[in-house]
């Protein structure tokens, strides 16, 4: 409509010189040209109950966020409110809450034995987006969308910069630096449901093990 978008929504429709796809995780087949070029993962957290403050330090006596280097790896910090909050692909199939919980109650026990007399209060878990390449991608597809997506599990600090850096784009500012990279496709035969993820789960499960027996060695 004169050279402007036209967006449907449930509550009517709006007319706009231009739209950011910031999808990610949940790509759908709204632009099926991204949808085949993301992979959506899920992630999942878990939180304890309030910790008492000396137990706190010696968990992270300098208030820092940990991760490891697995490929089913975990991240975790301390709350504000004293409460451990522990993170992870716990599974690379389609799961429930409920279940992931369970897994990643297991890896804090792990990491943190110390934390096995305390309850787990909450479990919440969502889809990050992966891309075949590992890297973010911006940019606009053929018919001229811009979009920012693919942080590979690193979006809450990343998505906020890209985000910026397009909405200057879009004002007239340069492009950003990104917008330079090919966004490769997912190869087929692929539409936006990752099908081959338990296979690649499997994998990842067994190079874990590998690389922690060769450190026991």
């Amino acid at each position: 409509a004169d050279g402007r978008f036209v967006v449907e929504t449930s509550r009517g429709a709006v007319l706009a010189r231009d739209v950011f796809v910031a999808t990610n995780g949940y790509t759908g087949g709204v632009v099926p040209s991204l949808r085949r070029r993301i992979i959506p993962i899920g992630s999942y957290l878990i939180a304890s109950e309030p910790l008492p403050p000396d137990l706190v330090r010696e968990l992270s006596p300098k208030g820092r966020a940990f991760f490891d280097t697995k490929n089913f790896l975990y991240y975790w910090h301390v709350s504000a409110d004293r409460r451990m909050v522990f993170g992870g692909r716990a599974s690379f199939m389609p799961t429930t809450i409920d279940r992931t919980a369970a897994i990643l109650h297991r890896g804090l026990l792990e990491v943190h034995p110390q934390l096995a007399g305390y309850r787990i209060d909450y479990a919440w878990g969502g889809n990050v987006g992966f891309t075949v390449d590992r890297m973010p991608h911006v940019g606009r597809t053929k018919d001229g969308l811009a979009y920012a997506m693919g942080c590979c599990g690193t979006g809450v600090a990343l998505m906020t910069y890209l985000g910026t850096r397009v909405g200057e784009w879009l004002a007239g500012g340069e492009a950003p630096a990104l917008a330079r990279l090919r966004f490769p496709l997912v190869p087929a035969p692929y539409e936006g449901r990752p099908w081959f993820m338990p296979i690649a789960g499997e994998w990842f499960r067994f190079q874990d093990r590998l690389a922690a027996r060769t450190r026991r060695e």
